[in-house]
């Protein structure tokens, strides 16, 4: 058992290793809409990304992890992009205790700040629910305003030498 426990620490430790030193760019930060939250986006590419969030209210939580693609627009520090992705909590509220799964959407648009690696983002994240709870769109997470701090930033968002 102490093999297959230290086989897996190993190939967890190279895939991570691996996989950060190709990385575009990794941000971490908040989210807020009717629920606070915290994000992490870590690019794969360029134009790929997977962004896992955590967003908590007065009822309960959700875990998030989404698949996005990022577009530049005109000038390299405005972004848009979109994707999709699931969702798995609980909600406690007027009696019901629920957990939730479900599936999520998302489209929407970042801002770079040239001097500092910081991004600003404002999205629409729909969400349906599969359990049995009575409303199965959730509408309470919806419009969001994201800020993200970026440990490695893409190539083209950086400023320009002087």
């Amino acid at each position: 058992m102490r093999k297959i426990y230290l086989a897996f620490v190993i190939l967890t430790c190279s895939l991570v290793c691996n996989t950060q030193l190709k990385a575009q760019e990794i941000g971490a930060g908040i989210r807020l809409s009717s629920q606070a939250g915290f994000t992490g986006k870590f690019f794969l590419d360029q134009q790929q990304a997977i962004e896992a969030q955590l967003n908590f209210n007065g009822y309960g939580y959700d875990l998030v992890g989404l698949y996005e693609y990022h577009m530049e627009l005109s000038a390299p520090e405005w972004r848009w992009y979109f994707g999709g992705g699931a969702h798995l909590g609980t909600w406690n509220h007027a009696g019901v205790n629920a957990t939730l799964i479900g599936i999520d959407g998302i489209i929407g648009i970042e801002y770079l700040i040239q001097s500092v690696p910081i991004g600003i983002s404002v999205d629409f994240k729909p969400a349906f629910d599969f359990s049995n709870y009575a409303d199965n769109f959730i509408a309470h997470n919806t419009i969001g305003i994201a800020g993200r701090y970026y440990f490695k930033r893409h190539a083209a968002a950086k400023p320009a030498a002087k």
